[in-house]
């Protein structure tokens, strides 16, 4: 069962038992992200030992009460303490659920070509 923790300005305090910090990039961290905006979400969905993670600043499509995710200077992408495709797909279903329940409709991600979260 998937336990997916959405979180205001803060990171869910597990966070660095999944995803050390020498496994993030400058854009995956808090002292980053509060420079960056004033308010941002930390998404945390973990099953055992398994996590996903990422954190955004929803952006207002206009006047249409919707939301866009575009990545912040640089890129950050998703995490996965997993390279299993099944908890992947999980994770990724479970995030897109979360998203559109706060009226998130389009998402531009980069990955980081140092981290590799690309695979």
């Amino acid at each position: 069962m998937l336990d997916v923790s959405l979180t205001e300005n803060e990171h869910a305090e597990r966070l660095g038992r999944f995803f050390p910090a020498t496994e993030r990039s400058a854009f995956h961290e808090k002292a980053m992200l509060d420079a960056l905006s004033p308010r941002w979400i930390s998404v945390l969905i973990a099953d055992g030992a398994e996590a996903f993670h990422t954190s955004f600043v929803p952006q207002p499509i206009e006047a249409t009460g919707l939301f866009d995710i575009e990545p912040f200077l640089g890129y950050a992408g998703f995490l996965s303490s997993s390279d299993r495709p099944e908890f992947v797909a999980r994770a990724l279903d479970a995030y897109a659920s979360a998203c559109r329940a706060r009226g998130i409709v389009a998402e531009l991600v980069r990955f980081d070509p140092i981290l590799e979260n690309h695979k």
